[in-house]
């Protein structure tokens, strides 16, 4: 009962905050208001406030071993939202543990023998939502995440809505459309949603530039895409400069704006003063994409973007046209998420149409909705417009998930043309029509799909049943009630497909680990599963150092050097030891393997555990993390240079070592050689060394030495510098008293 009090405080502490700093700086923030956005946010997160349950699927780990030997057979009840416990998760883990310990967290040490944390883009560590919630103990963190995430959605699409010209209800009504659709559902753990929910305030930020420039337009601007670069998803902020581009396009062919051109400067200074506070979350990522696993995948000429059947427009209707993995009744050859993510409800569905065709729409909801349409195209490759997404950058992205972007125009278009229907007394029209519509597809389903129709598929036309008979007889009350039915709507479409799992299943002890840490030696080593086991970075959460890892931000020389000691696993960015003989394990420094109960390592391995939960191997023949390499031609016929070496990490990074050699020595090492590792011997920076092995290299003088090899890349600090000077700059320009000749002009 506390944890799930916390994780409502970490909904709604930040979620105050921010609501207040809008209210006091910005625009008015009601009372009204904020209560629903926060009331909206816990329904969306309220399977992760129940005592002891987390909708994340941590049972999907404990399906192998050594955990099934703790805690038996277990089934996870919706594998496909995995990558929250494979990859978030661990993640936020190794951050957590860093941050909290007063250290930037740039390196990751427990996958892929290390690679960079902070430069690893999805990650995030720098995020707001991230920052914000610290105080949440993990898992619940990424569920105290999850609901601000939703708030932000839903305070900042009314906020536009209402500048735009809807009513509260209306405006409420598009807000709610968008921050409980689909796409934020099933992406809602995930990074993409924390970008995807900035898509309001973005669009917020920019009207009020068009519409009122000044200081703190452009300042709300600017933090709005500082928050975006810094929020783990780069991708969605390419599509979100699209979305931004229609909302001002909806805003031009409005007109009334009394300086265009003055307009786009100050957008511009905005958006450049944003990448200048974000520098130090993105600058980073950047020159670490270059030399990535992904990229390398990108320049194979790998297809980014797939085009969907066209059967998949039928999910466009009822996300559930299929199943849903959730309820163990999905059944079609694309995943949920690839089909489903279009859904904004029934409501919105309906009322779109009209926003594009009916003459006395609007040009704003015409062109935000034809906006979503174009954009909702391009997404599933569909027609002349999907040919767009060939075209650089988005070439380059997947764009599947660009649906975010229709989906926000989409309810945004409907909100506005519900108060025009209101307005010209057109709503008992809409409803008639609305109701041929559901009756016509409902007659085609039963006709045509009867097997792939389920329960769930009916809440839609429900829904429009409802508002079309309130809107026939009440029209007065028609935004109120199509708030509620949304709201109901997409709550019992898209909660139950985050399923949740027992909380006891994050980091559950096991003999094994526990008997793996009291073997351990004092200096850095590493680990390693054999085939299945110990699934790749669930170590973070255990504190462990795993050659392996699962991540499409691997550092690509590595990737390149771990493939000779291990096999690649069909559908997934994994890959499998099945040698624990290979020669690499050893040079890798892999002191311990784990593996399953039957399992056998065979020579050079020594028994050091045997339980229910599997058996655990030590390496006889490992090699310590840093080494003495022979040079020449002669090497093997001479004394080693090196009489003794002592190693210690003292922080994820940061390696000390007390080197005794003979002669000079050339010093190698299993630690990845990205940018940024120095070395300094006795305080004076030495040169590393190229071996043929990509790991960190580099030369000791005779007699003692005391070397520090740390990670410290040069884009982290002049990014940092970069944030750090932007930052002061625009406070001291934001507190500039403004002259009453500057106030006359509108600044």
């Amino acid at each position: 009962m506390i944890t799930a009090l916390v994780t409502v405080a970490g909904v709604l502490v930040p979620s105050a905050l921010l609501a207040f700093l809008v209210h006091r700086l910005l625009v008015p923030v009601s009372r009204t208001t904020f209560f629903l956005a926060l009331g909206i946010a816990l329904v969306a997160v309220s399977p992760g406030l129940v005592p002891d349950r987390v909708p994340v699927p941590l049972d999907e780990v404990m399906r192998g071993y050594p955990f099934r030997g703790v805690v038996g057979e277990v089934s996870p009840r919706n594998a496909l939202t995995n990558d929250t416990v494979k990859l978030f998760l661990p993640w936020y883990s190794a951050a957590r543990d860093q941050m909290l310990d007063g250290d930037l967290p740039l390196w990751n040490p427990w996958s892929f023998a290390g690679y960079p944390l902070l430069a690893n883009g999805e990650a995030a560590p720098l995020s707001p939502f991230f920052l914000a919630t610290l105080f949440v103990p993990l898992p619940e963190q990424i569920v105290a995440m999850a609901g601000v995430k939703v708030f932000v959605a839903f305070l900042f699409g009314a906020l536009f809505l209402m500048r735009l010209g809807a009513s509260r209800w209306a405006a409420w009504f598009g807000s709610a459309a968008f921050a409980l659709s689909t796409y934020q559902f099933v992406y809602l753990y995930y990074s993409a949603a924390t970008v995807s929910a900035l898509l309001p305030a973005v669009a917020l930020g920019l009207l009020l530039i068009l519409e009122d420039p000044g200081r703190r337009s452009i300042s709300f601007f600017a933090v709005t895409v500082a928050v975006a670069m810094s929020s783990g998803h780069p991708e969605s902020v390419l599509h979100m400069i699209i979305g931004g581009l229609i909302v001002i396009a909806a805003v031009l062919i409005r007109g009334g704006l009394p300086d265009v051109r003055r307009s786009f400067l100050l957008i511009t200074g905005g958006a450049i003063l944003g990448l200048a506070f974000s520098a130090i979350a993105w600058v980073p990522v950047a020159e670490q994409v270059a030399q990535s696993q992904r990229l390398g995948e990108i320049a194979s000429h790998r297809e980014m973007n797939q085009s969907f059947s066209g059967l998949a427009g039928w999910a466009l209707i009822t996300p559930d046209a299929f199943g849903n993995p959730a309820r163990g009744t999905w059944a079609w050859k694309y995943n949920y998420p690839g089909v489903a993510s279009s859904y904004v409800g029934s409501i919105v569905l309906c009322l779109v149409p009209l926003a594009i065709f009916i003459r006395n729409a609007g040009a704003v909801p015409r062109t935000l909705a034809i906006g979503a349409v174009l954009t909702w195209l391009s997404a599933m490759k569909w027609t002349f417009v999907g040919y767009l997404s060939e075209i650089p950058p988005l070439s380059l992205v997947g764009n599947d998930k660009l649906r975010f972007v229709s989906v926000f125009l989409a309810a945004a278009a409907a909100a506005l043309i519900l108060d025009r229907l209101r307005a010209l007394r057109a709503l008992p029209a809409f409803a008639l029509a609305a109701l041929v519509f559901n009756a016509g597809w409902l007659a085609i389903a039963l006709q045509y799909f009867p097997d792939r129709l389920g329960p769930y598929a009916l809440i839609g036309p429900a829904a429009v049943i409802g508002f079309g008979l309130v809107a026939w007889r009440w029209a007065s009350y028609s935004c109120v009630i199509a708030f509620f039915l949304i709201v109901v709507e997409l709550a019992v479409l898209n909660l139950p497909f985050n399923a949740t799992a027992e909380t006891r299943y994050y980091a559950p002890p096991v003999p094994m680990i526990d008997r793996l840490h009291a073997l351990a030696p004092e200096e850095p080593f590493r680990v390693a599963g054999l085939d299945w086991t110990f699934l790749p970075n669930t170590s973070a959460i255990y504190r462990l150092e795993d050659v392996r890892g699962s991540d499409p931000m691997a550092w690509q020389p590595y990737v390149e050097f771990f493939a000779d000691a291990s096999v690649p696993t069909e559908g997934a960015d994994l890959r499998r030891i099945i040698d624990p003989a290979h020669p690499h394990l050893d040079l890798l420094g892999v002191r311990f393997l784990l593996a399953d109960p039957e399992q056998s390592a065979g020579e050079g391995w020594r028994l050091v555990y045997e339980g229910a939960d599997g058996r655990l191997y030590e390496n006889e023949q490992w090699k310590r993390r840093f080494f003495e390499v022979e040079e020449g031609a002669a090497a093997t016929a001479r004394r080693p240079a090196i009489r003794s070496l002592w190693t210690s990490q003292t922080r994820p990074g940061r390696f000390r070592l007390t080197v005794d050699a003979e002669r000079h020595a050339l010093i190698g090492s299993s630690q990845p050689d990205l940018p940024g590792w120095r070395v300094r011997v006795d305080g004076q920076p030495a040169g590393l060394v190229d071996l043929a092995e990509p790991f960190v290299a580099f030369r000791v003088p005779a007699g003692m030495s005391r070397v520090v090899v740390d990670y410290q890349p040069t884009s982290v600090w002049l990014s940092a510098w970069i944030s750090v000077l932007s930052l002061l700059g625009w406070f001291l320009w934001f507190r500039t008293r403004v002259s009453p000749r500057a106030r006359s002009d509108g600044s």
